[in-house]
């Protein structure tokens, strides 16, 4: 795991990084004019410059991540902006994916510009529904006094909150919507686009697992993969006692209650004499209690990991630094995702020629990453139930989708209607346009 894989200190972003973008910016505008191109270039880079000014003043600020200061009274200061790895791998995911699409582009003599234009609606729709997704999965962190106040909860995304079968139907929309649009045979852009989308998913889980989220349930096997404090299984197994040999479950919701299903010899929880059937409420981290602690540590001082029974009889106290560094092995769900996504861009990519009609190739990718993530989510544990039902939102999508996929691979199998993106071959000789654009050599 590694969250951040880099931070641009604060003092470059509040000192230098203004007078470069407007150094950028003039040496751009000076070019425009030297090379005589005036007028709509020179105003274009004055917008840019605009946009730019504005992010780092306003945006970049509000995106830094902060710590204690080591110095009394340990204050929040600015620290610099964190390069996230789920970021990057976001950004490598979009690149490879629509690298591998035009790859198929090209060989079926569609025009890659509409490809290029397509990806960039596809980027932002998948941003979207992973952050759609996720609002309503998680619909009780985003209700606050007033509707101002929920809406700027939900487009927040600093903090994380970003779902991958989300992104991945966000996506799937933009093809229709584009499509639609633009007067393109929806399912035969489809079937060519999709397998980018799915290794962009695999991409995706690499950045999950970077970032210590969409973690799976215990794991004895040397599978098994411990992540460090700042992750959510660490998190996870601190809130819930598992850290110090508690094995819980949830009996109330509002507020939280866990009762005690067990508990591991010589572990500091059976030191305290917590016993099966004990209810405690869970310890609240708050995200930053590792950076308080290390904060305090410096002045001698220690902040406590407790947990008390309902009924006040026993409590379990200990400094939070002598706390595991790591947290108890789990399964690596993020990386079996990944190996599932690969498969399915495979079998997708082999399978597009293979193709008896337009959207079988989507048709499969519903039914088979439906399949994967019903298989996924089974193992995992930080999805909870929704709508009064034991199965995660995913699971239930993919239920409600599963008759989508089948419906296409039906109606491609069994349609008279011809490919509108026939093979290549098919036309040689031709010099009629594809439907999605201008021919290419082959």
């Amino acid at each position: 795991m590694r969250q951040t894989l880099l931070v641009i200190p604060h003092e470059f972003l509040a000192t230098w990084l203004l007078p470069i973008w407007i150094a950028i910016v003039v040496i751009g505008i000076v070019f425009q004019v030297v090379s005589k191109r005036p007028g709509r270039d020179v105003g274009n880079w004055a917008l840019v410059g605009a946009v730019g000014f504005a992010v780092i003043r306003w945006v970049v600020p509000a995106i830094e991540i902060s710590g204690y200061s080591p110095e009394p009274p340990h204050e929040l200061v600015p620290l610099g902006l964190a390069i996230r790895g789920y970021g990057v791998m976001f950004l490598l995911a979009m690149f490879v994916g629509v690298g591998l699409v035009l790859v198929r582009a090209r060989q079926m003599q569609v025009d890659p510009d509409v490809i290029v234009s397509l990806a960039f609606w596809v980027f932002l729709a998948g941003i979207i529904g992973a952050r759609a997704f996720y609002v309503i999965e998680y619909r009780e962190q985003f209700q606050a006094p007033t509707l101002a106040e929920s809406i700027g909860r939900m487009v927040n995304t600093t903090s994380g909150g970003l779902v991958v079968y989300g992104s991945f139907l966000g996506g799937m929309g933009a093809v229709l919507a584009f499509c639609w649009a633009k007067k393109l045979p929806m399912l035969a852009l489809g079937d060519m686009v999709v397998p980018g989308m799915t290794i962009g998913l695999a991409l995706g889980r690499i950045g999950c697992f970077l970032n210590g989220c969409c973690y799976g349930g215990p794991c004895e096997s040397p599978l098994g993969v411990s992540f460090p404090r700042t992750a959510g299984a660490y998190i996870d197994q601190l809130e819930s006692g598992r850290l110090v040999g508690i094995t819980s479950r949830k009996v109330s919701e509002d507020p939280v209650i866990l009762e005690v299903v067990s508990v591991e010899a010589d572990s500091p929880a059976a030191a305290a004499l917590f016993a099966p059937g004990d209810r405690f409420k869970p310890y609240r981290s708050g995200g930053d209690a590792f950076e308080r602690a290390e904060a305090l540590s410096h002045s001698g001082r220690q902040e406590l990991f407790s947990l008390l029974t309902v009924d006040g009889t026993k409590r379990l106290s200990l400094p939070l630094l002598d706390l595991p560094t790591g947290s108890r092995p789990v399964h690596p769900t993020q990386l079996y995702a990944t190996i599932g996504a690969v498969l399915l861009t495979l079998v997708l990519w082999y399978w597009y020629p293979l193709r008896y009609g337009d959207g079988e190739v989507v048709g499969w990718a519903i039914v088979l990453y439906g399949t994967v993530r019903f298989l996924e989510e089974a193992i995992r544990v930080d999805e909870m139930g929704q709508f009064g039902t034991g199965l995660s939102i995913s699971q239930l999508t993919s239920l409600v989708l599963f008759p989508v996929g089948f419906g296409l691979i039906a109606w491609a199998r069994w349609s008279s209607r011809p490919l509108a993106l026939p093979p290549p071959e098919q036309n040689s000789g031709s010099s009629s346009t594809s439907s999605a654009g201008s021919p290419r050599p082959a």
